[in-house]
């Protein structure tokens, strides 16, 4: 099996999985512009971005797993009908208490980091 890791913060995860795995494995590492001439023989791509020109590059991508919550980045119509792709989960509560959070602190008037009495630099805690 061999793996691939795209993009900066996925390269950063190439030493703990592997660390991780029980199977022998290669595993390489790169940014998601040079990834993809060593896509060929690929099984696994974890990257936050995949293109058309990935899977064309990776006839045997099996798997395209996303580090992160979003799919933004993902050619979702790039994807062959036998590639699956999966992203992170888990998270919503924790997105949900900081959306609400940041929404209540931007309807202050005037908004807490525009008023004179607010050293620069300074940032009240969200929650009291």
């Amino acid at each position: 099996m061999k793996i691939a890791f795209a993009g900066s913060f996925a390269v950063r995860l190439a030493e703990p999985v592997r660390a991780r795995l029980s199977i022998p494995c290669e595993a390489i590492a790169d940014d998601e512009t040079k990834i993809v001439a060593q896509l060929a023989d690929t099984d696994i791509l974890v990257s936050m971005g995949f293109t058309q020109e990935m899977a064309t590059a990776g006839p045997r991508l099996r798997l395209v797993q996303v580090p992160g919550a979003g799919l933004d980045r993902i050619d979702r119509h790039a994807l062959r009908p036998d590639t699956h792709l999966a992203n992170t989960y888990g998270h919503e509560a924790a997105i949900a208490e900081y959306i609400i959070g940041a929404m209540m602190r931007l309807s202050e008037t005037p908004p807490y980091w525009a008023r004179p009495s607010v050293p620069l630099g300074y940032h009240r805690p969200v929650w009291p």
